[in-house]
């Protein structure tokens, strides 16, 4: 029955048609049948692109050997995650660090913002983790014309008095891309003695 109505649908309701297929293929892998239960997810893949239980348990199957799962499929499924759960922190930081993976700078900037601002709803009395933090400055850092918005970053950073060496190198970095050479030497400087004074605290 339910071949016969993926042969009716597949071509009029490609959502219908890729649940049908996912369920094909979930019996088949139930029969240990993986060539036909690979053959149907892949299908229900094809079929719809935000079919979230025909990907992952065709990673499973696969083991991420599957060709026709790359990089850019991943990216749409954590985006559709993301949709249907917008206020999911962990998604959203999964999904940024995704973009900085695939060096998409300029959305993962946006991505890392958004990130910041589910945080602060979620803890307002808790400051961002540094080490995203550092992937939002660096892919900020990396952006065409964001060098003012990598220093103002770190200035918020700063006002919490903490330090992170990482982010007061890419502040200064962004601000000699601006052409205030004079100010990123003495950010650079600056920080290199803080570091130096803070290492010197730990040594005692």
């Amino acid at each position: 029955l339910l071949q016969r109505l993926l042969r009716r649908y597949s071509s009029i309701n490609s959502a219908f048609a890729s649940n049908l297929a996912t369920q094909l293929g979930l019996l088949a892998a139930e029969k240990a049948d993986m060539e036909q239960a690979i053959h149907y997810l892949s299908m229900a893949y094809q079929l719809n692109r935000y079919n979230q239980l025909a990907f992952i348990k065709l990673q499973e199957l696969t083991a991420g050997e599957n060709l026709s799962v790359t990089p850019e499929s991943y990216l749409v499924q954590s985006r559709t995650a993301l949709d249907i759960n917008p206020y999911d922190l962990t998604l959203a930081e999964h999904y940024a660090e995704m973009l900085m993976r695939l060096q998409l700078y300029d959305f993962a900037e946006k991505a890392f913002d958004y990130v910041s601002r589910l945080h602060n709803a979620a803890y307002p009395d808790r400051p961002l983790p540094d080490d995203l933090l550092t992937l939002w400055l660096t892919s900020c850092y990396q952006t065409p014309r964001m060098e003012q918005k990598c220093m103002e970053i770190a200035e918020r950073y700063r006002q919490r008095g903490q330090f992170n060496l990482t982010l007061e190198a890419l502040a200064g970095k962004a601000a000699a891309k601006l052409g205030q050479v004079q100010k990123a030497q003495s950010m650079l400087e600056q920080a290199g003695q803080r570091a130096e004074s803070l290492l010197g605290d730990r040594q005692l």
